[in-house]
């Protein structure tokens, strides 16, 4: 382990006590998946739905230091790019 000094936080909206996202949001549940999925894709590899929990993406929660309830809503975001630095690329055949 390591210390850690760059990080995102949560504040209490009544206070302002801080929390890490870990304190609050359970991360299987976050991504929808307590257990594997079983995805369904078409031909293409696009996902058509899959078998399996829905993200849980809102927490209602308890103040630790005023005894405030309040909501948070997660927002995700990903963003995909190709790794060109790793060796081990497979190349698509182009001819």
């Amino acid at each position: 382990m390591r210390i850690v000094e760059k990080f995102c936080s949560i504040s209490c909206p009544y206070c302002g006590y801080e929390y890490l996202p870990q304190e609050i949001f359970i991360p299987r549940a976050v991504f929808g998946c307590q257990e594997i999925p079983r995805i369904v894709r078409d031909t293409e590899g696009k996902i058509q739905y899959y078998v399996g929990a829905e993200q849980d993406l809102t927490e209602k929660f308890t103040c630790n230091n005023c005894g405030n309830t309040f909501n948070i809503n997660l927002t995700l975001s990903y963003k995909a790019t190709k790794d060109t630095t790793d060796e081990f690329v497979l190349k698509r055949k182009t001819d």
